[in-house]
């Protein structure tokens, strides 16, 4: 397959093309994940507490998980990103990092219109920026 970028020149449409593609799914990476993992008994507690209100209780059961996120330590098992985020976000307002009931603005990278060279990647692609992370990449700590 040809590039997807290939004559697209340098500015905000690379820019939103390269996006797309990054966000887009890489099929070969998915096949390679279980998906019928089944969720453990530690996962299902971990969103439990991440769907309930922030308060001292919730956060010690958390901060276990956050300091081994921040500290760098290797997860047990995948942890979906959206679960890190949440927990990233939990250690914010903990810390006072980000205020507690304060919203964050609507982006402003919203593609209103986007650009004719943005295209989907195949799973034959040879570009290496999309060859994805290694197979022995983190899992989750709980």
């Amino acid at each position: 397959m040809t590039n997807p970028l290939e004559g697209i020149p340098p500015g905000p449409d690379y820019y939103a093309a390269r996006r797309a593609l990054w966000l887009s799914p890489n099929p070969a990476i998915a096949r390679a994940r279980p998906q019928d993992e089944p969720e453990s008994t530690s996962r299902r507690q971990l969103n439990y507490l991440l769907s309930q209100p922030l308060t001292d209780d919730i956060w010690r059961a958390l901060e276990k998980v956050w300091k081994g996120l921040a500290g760098g330590g290797r997860l047990k098992r995948r942890l979906p990103l959206s679960m890190v985020i949440k927990i990233i976000h939990a250690a914010w307002m903990q810390d006072n990092t980000w205020p507690v009931g304060r919203v964050a603005p609507e982006p402003d990278d919203v593609l209103l219109n986007p650009s004719p060279h943005i295209h989907t990647m195949s799973s034959e692609t040879t570009d290496p920026w999309m060859a994805g992370p290694s197979r022995s990449g983190p899992a989750d700590l709980v």
